[in-house]
């Protein structure tokens, strides 16, 4: 499988991952419970993957992102409280404003946290995004694995 293909299918899942959480999406509720375990899985699967990602690559990251526009995603998807963003923003030197914004990341308890980060990522660092991703082989292969197991999962069923 050429690399391309598999990088479209990570965020083909990570973008279904995010979007159709919630079991309204099911047809009946005989399956409810277990695709949304399925879900809860995925999410912590792809989580816990892209965030040993970013901690492997924390010198590169801190040092090539300015956090700016970064925290102010961060703080729309509620990853970073208020108190949080104020504070971050009493930073004056760009490299210790994200190694703190890492830091605050790193200790957080949303199931999704590094999967918003790398989307956040996406726009202004496409190369970075991409470094991430390489790291990735075996999300890619769990991700596939769960879309080979469950042919449903990502179809919005009426």
């Amino acid at each position: 499988m050429q690399p391309t293909t598999s990088l479209s299918i990570i965020y083909d899942l990570i973008h279904w991952l995010l979007m159709h959480s919630t079991k309204q999406y099911f047809h009946t509720k005989k399956y409810t419970s277990r695709y949304c375990c399925t879900l809860c899985a995925g999410d912590n699967a792809a989580n816990k993957a892209i965030k040993r990602a970013f901690q492997y690559m924390h010198s590169k990251i801190v040092d090539g992102v300015s956090p700016d526009s970064i925290i102010d995603k961060l703080l729309s998807k509620k990853l970073l409280s208020r108190d949080d963003y104020y504070r971050l923003r009493q930073v004056h030197i760009s490299r210790d404003r994200c190694q703190d914004m890492l830091s605050l990341l790193y200790h957080s308890s949303h199931p999704q946290t590094f999967i918003h980060l790398r989307l956040a990522l996406l726009d202004e660092y496409p190369w970075l995004v991409h470094e991430i991703d390489v790291q990735l082989p075996s999300l890619t292969a769990q991700l596939q694995q769960l879309s080979l197991n469950r042919p449903n999962i990502g179809k919005i069923l009426l």
